[in-house]
């Protein structure tokens, strides 16, 4: 099996936005797919997937990947006129951003039911991919494989920051939110992927040793 058969995953996890008869949610979902098949070329050129249990990790991060991209940077092709003024604008940027620490974590545990499954949920977003980093080789270290995690999560931060300046200024696309609070808590989870990446190895090791004692 070739490695590169992957590519199609994307495009299976995002399709039921294919039968669309929106233009916008259907050219949205074609970029958002086209986007991420690409980033996931480029991880698998470094990839070699020699057992079984590299194609599982394998396929296990090629459909965690679209759903990762969708949750975090997915574009939204559309435009709505705007008119803002000045002051309208700083209010809606401010309530798009947020750089007070654990200030939009309580807002969820007084305001959210289910406040605690969205912070499992959001801190757990990161732990496959420092996870996979680390087995499918494409770092050599756990603590390069938190650290280059880290390094995704404030770019990701960042780049909802643009997205909510373009629909603005522009009317295009929808807004992002950046929160200090997420860049918290999905290193926290790219922490916990880091930990099962260790406790995994050292169980592989033992699991070694105990086949060459018998």
């Amino acid at each position: 099996m070739n490695k590169y058969m992957l590519l199609i995953i994307p495009f299976f996890i995002l399709a039921n936005s294919f039968t669309s008869v929106n233009l916008s949610v259907v050219s949205s979902t074609l970029v958002n797919a086209l986007l991420v098949t690409l980033m996931l070329y480029w991880l698998l050129r470094r990839t070699n997937i020699i057992c079984t249990r590299d194609w599982i990790i394998a396929i296990a991060f090629s459909i965690y990947l679209p759903i990762l991209y969708s949750k975090t940077l997915a574009i939204t092709l559309s435009y709505a006129p705007i008119s803002y003024s000045a002051e309208e604008l700083l209010v809606l940027l401010a309530t798009a951003v947020n750089f007070v620490p654990f200030h939009g974590l309580l807002d969820v545990l007084r305001h959210n039911p289910s406040a605690y499954y969205v912070i499992i949920d959001s801190a757990l977003l990161f732990t496959p991919l420092t996870f996979a980093m680390r087995y499918l080789n494409w770092v050599s270290t756990v603590k390069r494989a938190v650290w280059y995690t880290f390094l995704i999560i404030v770019t990701i931060e960042i780049i909802q920051l643009v997205y909510s300046l373009v629909v603005l200024l522009f009317g295009l696309g929808v807004m992002g939110h950046t929160d200090i609070d997420d860049v918290l808590i999905h290193t926290t989870g790219a922490l916990i992927g880091g930990f099962c990446f260790i406790a995994f190895q050292t169980m592989t090791a033992a699991n070694k040793q105990n086949d060459l004692q018998n």
